[in-house]
């Protein structure tokens, strides 16, 4: 039996998915830390566990920062965010064989969907790391037209969140066929610099309600961003939340509001909203898509439909993987030179059947 594979270029947490599927994969953060007193690169999830104790040395937009400039000491001598992203994406390559099933069957191909944020010469960083990883792409396609292409019917913006920006993706339509249109991004606008500004936020209410402050040194700090996510996840959902970090000998707890991580927040979903609205113009009915990426911000919904922005349609977890994989037969080229750039995909209830007139190539 043979499989394909599709990649999710998204900083936030690389994915994997597969046809059949492979089980317990989880998403893999773009993120690397150096370890000087081995010489090893640490990746995704190990990195994280590291990534605070010594900034120096980590690296968290290792992928919408790629290229092949060498990174500023103390960084060892040549090493680049080039090379970070090739110990990156063998761990993740390595991680699906692994999984159950990963290892059972022969490769089809391999797919990558990729966010229009990024640049051709990026892109083609990205396809020689993986050839020269021996995992070549067989096809490339934009992620927000194969997540899209599960779900639209008719003319949408796909709102999706990085790391380092938010990307907002115009898709019009065209004999039936979902096409990308334009892509804007805002820099500061990225789960990073959420992530920093709530980490600040929960800072500031533990020094108000015990006097604790987790920024305080790098081992609290680092616990405070190992905890964050979990309080992120709660509060998407929940009005309050117990938060419990450990200092020195004593256990610190305080609830912990939706409204603090909210209006730590106010600054860059202003700009995320902003953004959208430069795609939308006025009076217009276009459908807004957002990435679970996107849901995950607590009031981030809110805040958009607040400024006017029609209700939200929620993007399954796996939507650009699924489209991917559903419609691998127009982007999957094996044996060409370059592989298909795809920004344009059948829409959703279409038949899958191969066609070759919508892809371009990588130069």
């Amino acid at each position: 039996m043979s499989r394909m594979l599709a990649l999710e270029l998204n900083d936030t947490g690389l994915r994997v998915g597969a046809e059949p599927a492979i089980a317990g994969l989880e998403p893999s953060p773009g993120w690397a830390a150096f370890e000087p007193h081995d010489h090893e690169i640490r990746v995704g999830r190990a990195a994280a566990e590291r990534i605070r104790v010594n900034p120096r040395l980590a690296h968290r937009r290792i992928w919408g920062e790629l290229d092949l400039t060498p990174l500023p000491r103390p960084f060892p001598r040549g090493l680049s965010t080039a090379d970070l992203a090739y110990a990156h994406l063998r761990a993740v390559w390595e991680s699906a064989e692994r999984a159950p099933g990963g290892a059972e069957s022969e490769i089809e191909g391999r797919l990558l969907v990729a966010p229009g944020s990024f640049t051709v010469e990026q892109l083609g960083l990205v396809l020689g790391i993986a050839e020269s990883l021996g995992s070549p792409f067989t096809g490339v396609v934009d992620s927000a037209v194969a997540a899209a292409s599960t779900l639209a019917s008719g003319p949408s913006l796909v709102l999706d969140l990085e790391l380092g920006r938010a990307v907002a993706t115009r898709l019009e339509v065209a004999e039936r066929r979902l096409v990308r249109h334009r892509v804007r991004s805002r820099q500061g606008a990225g789960w990073d610099d959420l992530t920093d500004g709530w980490a600040r936020a929960v800072s500031r209410a533990f020094v108000t309600s015990t006097r604790f402050d987790p920024l305080h040194t790098a081992r609290s700090d680092q616990e405070l961003y190992l905890e964050l996510p979990g309080w992120i996840e709660a509060l998407t959902e929940l009005d309050s939340t117990e938060a419990v970090m450990r200092g020195g000998d004593r256990e610190h707890r305080i609830a912990l509001s939706r409204t603090v991580l909210v209006s730590a927040a106010e600054p860059i979903y202003a700009r995320i909203v902003e953004l959208v609205r430069s795609l939308a113009e006025a009076g217009e009915s276009v459908r807004l898509l957002v990435t679970d990426r996107v849901r995950r911000a607590p009031g981030l919904l809110a805040s958009l439909v607040e400024a006017g922005v029609p209700e939200p349609a929620l993007l399954p977890p796996t939507a650009a993987l699924d489209g991917a994989l559903r419609w691998s037969a127009n982007i999957h080229a094996p044996g060409e030179a370059s592989p298909r750039w795809v920004t344009e995909l059948p829409l959703a209830g279409t038949v899958p059947i191969a066609e070759t007139s919508s892809a371009g190539t990588m130069a």
